[in-house]
């Protein structure tokens, strides 16, 4: 069977060039137009959005180095001097040493445990931190780029910083997690999510292992924000 092309016929390559660049310029730049007039707009794909660096000048101020005399990791200040980190980096330990970002060494004591969610809090004294924005984790959409924050490998100096985007919010051995392919390892754990408005969706928590016990890549998890949010609030202020 043979197909008759829609296309019109050109003597030559030099012709089909010359007629179709100012059609292609054409739909381009309106393309262009309407995607700036959306992103402009109040309510648009980008209102509220900021750029990476300014996202994460939003939380870093409140993120924390957390050390017990068993484990390292990362916390994050939710209310007036409540730090949120994993349960498995604080382990049993009544009490952490929290390093601040502005190189303060402060002592924390372990004020509520959830082994289940893998979500603990730890209390600090005697001096306020500045406290991050929490998100709704299900405003979020496919394809929103998403940065984890933490002492990965406890490394000397400042947190790392990876990027990523949101998948799906994937529930667990009845446990929410934001998921995203932003990369964790260790010393990530206890540290925050954070979207491009500045703000925590969630936890870092964990990757996964396949049947060889190799890390598969692309696929970690955070403890969705709304779990930790809950715990907050039975904390007496």
């Amino acid at each position: 069977m043979l197909f008759r092309s829609k296309w019109p016929a050109y003597a030559d390559a030099a012709n089909f060039i010359a007629d179709i660049t100012p059609k292609a310029t054409a739909t381009a730049a309106a393309m262009q137009a309407k995607a700036t007039a959306v992103a402009g707009a109040p309510g648009g794909s980008a209102a509220g959005l900021l750029s990476e660096r300014d996202a994460i000048a939003r939380v870093l101020p409140s993120v924390v180095h957390i050390a017990t005399n068993s484990s390292v990791g990362t916390g994050y200040v939710v209310r007036d001097n409540l730090i949120a980190t994993n349960a498995h980096v604080v382990s049993t330990n009544p009490t952490a040493e929290i390093r601040t970002q502005d190189g303060r060494t402060l002592s924390g004591k372990v004020v509520a445990r959830d082994a289940k969610q893998d979500i603990a809090l730890i209390k600090v004294s005697g001096s306020r931190l500045p406290v991050v924005t929490l998100a709704n984790s299900k405003s979020l959409r496919p394809g929103d780029t998403l940065m984890a924050v933490g002492y990965a490998l406890d490394l000397r100096g400042g947190p790392s910083i990876t990027r990523g985007v949101y998948s799906t919010h994937r529930t667990m051995q009845g446990v929410t997690y934001v998921q995203t392919d932003a990369p964790l390892n260790p010393g990530n754990s206890g540290g925050p999510l954070v979207s491009l408005k500045g703000e925590v969706v969630g936890m870092n928590t964990m990757g996964l292992k396949n049947d060889f016990g190799t890390d598969v890549r692309g696929l970690y998890f955070a403890v969705a924000i709304e779990a930790i949010q809950a715990i907050v609030t039975t904390i007496p202020k």
